[in-house]
């Protein structure tokens, strides 16, 4: 049986009620993933009569991870050099004169302790 987008919409409606979990529609995100343009559909929740859409995004992070909708990683890698290069930066302002080891002991117990 295929489901419509408003039989869909009442079902998804339905179940957070039924758990009693109050959705956040302003922390809801579309992206899609793909190498090439798709159709882009809108995403919405009736809430008390009143239909709530969901925001698009080009990429979106979770647990840690950033997906950007063309499947590249750049994005993410790009976010996680940015970070080294913050706790070197913290490093240099901070510590003057380090030789190797210890060094490489406070990046680590800096950059490891963060959560990224």
């Amino acid at each position: 049986m295929k489901q419509t987008a408003a039989s869909y919409n009442k079902t998804f409606k339905t179940w957070t009620d039924t758990w009693l979990l109050k959705l956040n529609i302003t922390k809801c995100k579309v992206v899609y993933y793909a190498k090439r343009s798709m159709i882009e559909n809108k995403y919405y929740v009736t809430d008390e009569g009143e239909s709530r859409y969901f925001e698009r995004v080009e990429n979106m992070k979770d647990f840690g991870v950033m997906f950007d909708s063309e499947l590249d990683c750049q994005a993410h890698i790009h976010e996680k050099v940015n970070k080294a290069y913050s706790v070197l930066g913290v490093i240099k302002r901070n510590f003057m004169q380090l030789n190797r080891e210890t060094f490489g002991n406070l990046y680590k117990a800096i950059s490891y302790g963060k959560t990224y």
